[in-house]
């Protein structure tokens, strides 16, 4: 049944909000999403493509190493992970319904997409029958093409925001993780600065050149500071555009139908719409950084129309002043991921912190040479680019 329904696809760059539009749209009776940012086809790039996986090992994959798991740990994330542990969907019950609609159908691509969502249906009760729209949230921009090959009549919703506030919010959300721009994994480094920057280009350039973006029967745009200042028309637009009614559902935000409190870079709860979330990055936002970042992303900030263009010129100056928080090391205060510092901060929060002063030296000394490494890829970015 599932398969002769249309498929939208949410996608956005990183901290565009498109978790909030999928807090907006998760509670619809007549729409079927996965509470969560599965990214199905880069998933299945990564673990199937190209393997004859057999029943038990697909079902072990998607169940145990895909986001999926969060049935079994908890479908909220950001302000409400570290207090709340909360799923809609009884694991073990999904599950079974996978496997048999597996079994069922094949375990083609197509078949293992449409019994993730299917499984998920059954598994919360909601009616097969009154589902006029299924929505997957793959998040980043990659695989548009692949993704309309597959689906032919798939639509797509863009959740767009001011490049200098989707820069700031990816910037403060790593500061407030990470506590710089140092990324450790095991014994490799990564220069997290830069990879804000690539990703957000990487991510607009996909749009600009996707083939059906601005068709208004398969691409349907939402500005995120539209959502803030103008929640009801702006909901009310996308609800026609899905050609779903407008459910009481659509006022709140929700995840697995539970209240959401947001996932701010700030830490802090977002309660739906909110003026602040749109105004915060002219506050944060450092001179030299608006006028890095309006160089870097002038095209994209026309093009969806943002104004307040800095008049000032991006001179090598601007170019080496410190980025805000790149020569500084944050204090981490969040609940860490990992089992033993997690049972450590269950005892002893203030243990946890001060360990992690002593563990992050090697990134302290490595914030100098990525300071010079950053400004190293800026100028063969601006030589690039002038030529």
């Amino acid at each position: 049944m599932l398969r002769y329904l249309p498929v939208a696809f949410l996608i956005c760059p990183g901290r565009a909000g498109g978790g909030f539009v999928q807090s907006i749209l998760d509670s619809h009776p007549q729409i079927l999403m996965l509470p969560m940012e599965l990214k199905f086809h880069i998933q299945w790039e990564r673990a199937c493509e190209g393997r004859n996986l057999d029943l038990e090992e697909m079902v072990d994959f998607w169940t145990t190493k895909t986001k999926i798991t969060h049935f079994k740990k908890g479908v909220l994330y950001g302000i409400q992970a570290e207090t709340e542990s909360f799923s809609n969907c009884d694991f073990k019950e999904y599950q079974d319904f996978f496997t048999d609609i597996l079994k069922r159908d094949g375990l083609s691509k197509l078949d293992v997409f449409y019994a993730l969502h299917e499984a998920y249906a059954k598994a919360i009760g909601q009616d097969l029958k009154n589902i006029r729209m299924l929505i997957e949230f793959p998040g980043r921009t990659h695989m548009l093409d692949k993704i309309c090959a597959e689906f032919p009549n798939s639509k797509f919703i863009e959740i767009v925001r001011d490049p200098r506030a989707n820069f700031m919010s990816l910037k403060n959300e790593i500061l407030r993780s990470n506590g710089n721009f140092v990324q450790r994994r095991g014994v490799f480094y990564s220069n997290l600065l830069v990879r804000i920057i690539k990703d957000l280009k990487i991510d607009y350039e996909h749009i600009v050149n996707f083939r059906f973006a601005g068709n208004k029967d398969k691409w349907f745009m939402v500005r995120n500071e539209e959502l803030h200042l103008n929640y009801g028309i702006t909901v009310d637009k996308l609800a026609k555009w899905l050609k779903i009614s407008f459910n009481p559902s659509l006022n709140e935000s929700t995840l697995g139908g539970r209240p959401w409190l947001g996932n701010s870079s700030t830490g802090k709860p977002v309660r739906g719409a909110s003026l602040e979330v749109v105004n915060r990055w002219r506050s944060e936002i450092l001179p030299n950084e608006k006028i890095m970042i309006e160089y870097l992303f002038r095209k994209h900030i026309l093009r969806y129309s943002y104004n307040s263009l800095s008049k000032e010129v991006f001179t090598f100056r601007t170019l080496l002043q410190p980025i805000k928080g790149e020569f500084s090391i944050m204090k981490q205060v969040h609940k860490p991921q990992s089992f033993i510092m997690s049972y450590l901060w269950n005892f002893n929060p203030s243990f946890v912190i001060t360990m992690r002063k002593f563990i992050r030296i090697d990134k302290l000394l490595l914030i100098p040479l990525f300071y010079i490494q950053s400004r190293i890829w800026l100028i063969r970015y601006m030589n690039k680019n002038s030529n």
